[in-house]
């Protein structure tokens, strides 16, 4: 499979579409309800981009990705916050998020903002028969 991505959203429905989604566009995929393990999940899994949401419950995604962001270790991995919060146009400037996406998502959109991150784009080749 391809590059992996791990996705931390408190709502279910999300992260069931993107188990769906991902692994069609040749992505794996791990998904979280809760961001408390956040930094346990990315020394399992090692992701190569990280999907967040903002409002999580008690948790707050953008101070999520602050602290992403100014750990040496996971600093270099990209963070695309994927919300309906409106402080997610903040997020860039304010919190060092790589990129946005707003919910709802156009599926179509949110995969390209993803290939354009991780360049993973699996083509099928066509084989003569």
């Amino acid at each position: 499979m391809g590059k992996l991505i791990l996705a931390v959203d408190d709502d279910r429905d999300i992260l069931d579409c993107l188990e769906l989604l991902l692994p069609i566009e040749g992505y794996s995929v791990v998904t979280s309800l809760e961001p408390d393990n956040i930094f346990e999940n990315i020394l399992e899994y090692i992701p190569d981009l990280i999907l967040l949401d903002i409002q999580m419950g008690e948790h707050d995604g953008l101070e999520i990705c602050k602290a992403l962001k100014g750990n040496d270790y996971t600093k270099d991995i990209p963070v695309i916050m994927l919300s309906s919060d409106k402080r997610i146009f903040e997020a860039m400037s304010k919190y060092n998020a790589d990129g946005i996406i707003p919910k709802p998502f156009n599926i179509e959109e949110m995969i390209n903002a993803l290939d354009d991150f991780l360049a993973a784009k699996i083509i099928p080749i066509s084989r003569a028969s």
